[in-house]
């Protein structure tokens, strides 16, 4: 479950089963530059410095939903590794058509995909080893299959999509 505390301004991932806090703002210094400043889904532009209420909010997005995960079993890997994080604007993550717990289109999953693997590529990648260890792969084509059998629960349910694409010069 993602909870936000009102008091230092971050959000958090509660594990159900210990009810343990992770913070995952963490996450914004790592994937924004991979995303050239821009959100996974609308391409707006983000930022970390702007207040939270701002829909330029850099937000950390949890691609596969925690609480669809949680109900597909115990040979999940973890909801809150690099592989299934990803930048978001606050409209995109949780505004009035926001994502919340649907899973986008296919093209952003296939997005993902491709990302998880470029990382796994670039063999100096501070990213590569995360990818390995959170997806119990070794390889490319493990990787995408790893990923493919988890992504299987969601193609039936997947269907969001941002109700406006932002360009370049936007």
């Amino acid at each position: 479950m993602l909870s936000y505390d009102q008091e230092d301004g971050l959000f958090y991932s509660e594990l159900e089963n210990d009810n343990q806090r992770i913070g995952l703002r963490s996450a914004v210094d790592t994937l924004l530059p991979y995303q050239n400043g821009r959100c996974f889904y609308c391409n707006r532009k983000v930022s970390k410095f702007v207040l939270s209420h701002y829909d330029e909010f850099a937000d950390v997005d949890h691609f596969f939903p925690i609480s669809i995960l949680s109900r597909i079993g115990k040979d999940v890997p973890n909801p809150n590794g690099v592989w299934n994080l990803v930048i978001a604007c606050k409209k995109c993550n949780r505004g009035q058509n926001g994502k919340f717990d649907a899973p986008p289109i296919n093209e952003y999953y296939e997005s993902l995909v491709t990302r998880n693997i470029l990382f796994f590529e670039e063999h100096r990648h501070s990213l590569k080893n995360a990818i390995c260890l959170s997806l119990n792969a070794t390889t490319k084509q493990a990787i995408r299959n790893r990923m493919d059998s988890i992504y299987f629960y969601f193609k039936p349910l997947a269907g969001w999509r941002p109700e406006r694409i932002f360009h370049s010069e936007d």
